[in-house]
């Protein structure tokens, strides 16, 4: 009973620490997804527009200005 308990536990903090270090390491914070997001937009709107149109991009309740 005892040995299942501490796979059990041992499954259980590896699973929590992976997300813990996923998070502070590999997630992208809303600026950094705002940035891709504006490149992209401010590429097509060249492309369609020349000289382009202004451009806002809204993550979590904030907003970029791409142009």
């Amino acid at each position: 009973m005892k040995k299942e308990m501490g796979i059990i536990l041992g499954i259980l903090a590896f699973v929590l620490l992976s997300n813990i270090i996923n998070k502070l390491f590999f997630e992208k914070s809303s600026e950094q997804i705002a940035k891709e997001k504006c490149k992209n937009l401010v590429n097509t709107a060249e492309a369609l527009v020349p000289g382009g149109f202004p451009i806002t991009v809204t993550i979590d309740s904030k907003t970029y200005n791409c142009n």
